[in-house]
């Protein structure tokens, strides 16, 4: 084995573990993502807002809850 080819297997091994850790992290990130994802969807579903027509749905409620005060 010559220099040149311990060099190269050195940078394959630091590109294998880089790649590792952004997958790993980029992973971590997604789940939280999809945590918030899912507790907005939740929270809309009990607020009756329709996501697809947020500003809509946002300003009836207002309004609802100005009829009510």
């Amino acid at each position: 084995m010559d220099f040149s080819s311990l060099k190269k297997r050195k940078y394959l091994a630091l590109f294998i573990y880089y790649w590792n850790q952004l997958t790993k992290y980029m992973n971590y990130f997604h789940k939280k993502y999809l945590v918030y994802k899912n507790y907005m969807r939740a929270l809309f579903e009990k607020k009756g807002i329709d996501p697809h027509r947020l500003f809509q749905s946002s300003f009836r409620i207002l309004e609802e809850k100005w009829r009510k005060s």
